[in-house]
């Protein structure tokens, strides 16, 4: 439990001095502020559309994006190897650095809420929407990173894959071939639950990503064991 706190107020401290990762947290929030409360929005389209379109992005994307670098860097300079180490253990060390990140993502899905207009029971599925897609998002990128040499290369990994993992669902609604590929994934699966935040009606939907969340974290487990001690 100390190791996991050390890391993440470590992370803060590297978060709160890094423009770019602070940049992408109000990217996002701040265009679907545009879109929903300064565009007129044409008959029949209400703000918690915009909003839970650019918020499922937001949660699917930005961490794909953030995460890489910050653990690639790690096991470039040493730090990830003197953690092992030390003892520190894989989901430890990934609650360090995650955990700091669901925060910071649970803030900004209260301020997409408050653009949707989410309220009682709609509200409460809006944020485990949330939280479950970012959760994925922070697994993958902790997957990237891992297997990453260096910084420069997990960046050159992590933006192209987390933009293409953000449009996936839109481009597979257009691609019947690979919608049962989609089923098993949880992109096709968060975008369902956003659609579904007023009903609940994603039980399914749920299992699928909860599933996700365990075979993601089984695959980096595993990676953090075997590159952990490499540089």
């Amino acid at each position: 439990m100390r190791n996991t706190i050390a890391i993440f107020k470590n992370q803060f401290n590297e978060f709160a001095a890094d423009k770019e990762q602070l940049m992408l947290f109000v990217l996002f929030p701040g265009l679907a502020f545009f879109q929903a409360r300064i565009m007129d929005l044409d008959e029949g389209v209400y703000p918690y559309q915009i909003v839970i379109g650019i918020a499922g992005m937001f949660a699917t994307a930005v961490m794909i994006m953030l995460i890489p670098p910050i653990i690639a860097e790690h096991r470039e300079n040493g730090s990830l190897r003197f953690m092992v180490m030390s003892g520190i253990k894989p989901l430890s060390y990934l609650f360090g650095i995650g955990g700091f990140f669901v925060v910071v993502n649970m803030l900004v899905g209260l301020f997409f809420a408050w653009l949707g207009e989410f309220s009682g029971v709609a509200l409460v599925n809006f944020l485990l929407t949330i939280l479950l897609g970012v959760i994925c998002s922070i697994l993958i990128g902790a997957i990237i990173g891992i297997i990453s040499k260096n910084r420069q290369k997990a960046m050159g990994f992590s933006m192209p894959i987390g933009m293409g993992l953000a449009f996936l669902p839109m481009f597979a609604q257009q691609l019947e071939s690979i919608q049962p590929v989609m089923n098993l994934l949880y992109l096709d699966r968060i975008s369902n639950m956003m659609m579904a935040v007023g009903t609940g009606d994603f039980m399914m939907d749920l299992y699928v990503v909860l599933a996700n969340i365990g075979v993601l974290t089984l695959v980096f487990a595993g990676l953090f064991k075997l590159k952990g001690m490499k540089s």
